[in-house]
């Protein structure tokens, strides 16, 4: 399984599919928030190849201030010679989340990065999040 990444192509194309921000009056009663920022990673095999959903979220607890949620399609097209029953029966979403750096998301982390600090920036403070890919804890 070690050569499951060679089925597909090294480059990526990404592109903007959702962008939503939300703000969220903050109650007088609440004195203390945290933040919550992670990343989600869906992947659906098509006729072409692999088409990978990245979903980067930011909000507070409790909620307030704002949430925003970002979504990327990331198309990664089949090599010229695939293994096509390897990939069928492979379980995609744990091999790319084993990678320390996962494939083809890095674009797209980084663009959820600066899109965030853009949508913030209008409310007086740009927000910077990391442009690598953030694990739920």
């Amino acid at each position: 399984m070690n050569n499951f990444f060679s089925n597909f192509r090294e480059n990526a194309k990404t592109i903007l599919n959702e962008a939503h921000f939300k703000r969220i009056p903050i109650d007088d009663d609440v004195d203390k928030m945290t933040t919550e920022l992670w990343d989600e990673l869906t992947p659906e095999l098509m006729d072409w190849g692999l088409l990978l959903t990245l979903v980067r979220r930011y909000r507070f607890s409790p909620p307030s201030v704002f949430e925003i949620e970002i979504s990327f399609c990331i198309r990664v097209d089949y090599a010229d010679t695939p293994d096509y029953d390897a990939v069928k029966t492979a379980d995609i979403k744990k091999l790319l989340l084993e990678q320390e750096r996962m494939p083809w998301t890095y674009d797209a982390t980084t663009k959820a990065s600066i899109l965030i600090s853009q949508m913030t920036a209008c409310n007086g403070v740009p927000l910077v999040t990391p442009p690598t890919f953030i694990r739920k804890r």
